[in-house]
């Protein structure tokens, strides 16, 4: 994790739990065994890999006042940095946002 995404706090933001696919990354800390995961085969990796449950668009572990597992999420949660994609609209797009 970068300083960068460590200052950028997440308030109300849920960006991070509507992803199509949240990894879980052994490498980078994450136990598949602590959450309800299921195993799907990545694409870009060739292999076998967990992801994160979702019901509904959204990572089962997003509730109503936000993420309830937020001080074990997984390392995808902890590095998302949604101003990446704000970075990707002209001027012109975030003034009619």
């Amino acid at each position: 994790m970068t300083a960068e995404t460590n200052l950028l706090p997440c308030g109300t933001c849920t960006m991070c739990c509507r992803s199509e696919a949240i990894f879980l990354y052994p490498e980078d800390g994450d136990n598949p065994g602590l959450y309800k995961t299921r195993q799907i085969w990545h694409p870009l990796e060739n292999r076998p890999v967990h992801i994160l449950e979702q019901r509904n668009g959204a990572c089962i572990y997003l509730g109503e006042q936000g993420c309830t597992i937020y001080d074990k999420r997984a390392s995808t949660c902890r590095t998302y940095d949604c101003r990446r994609l704000v970075m990707k609209f002209t001027r012109s797009q975030e003034k009619k946002m």
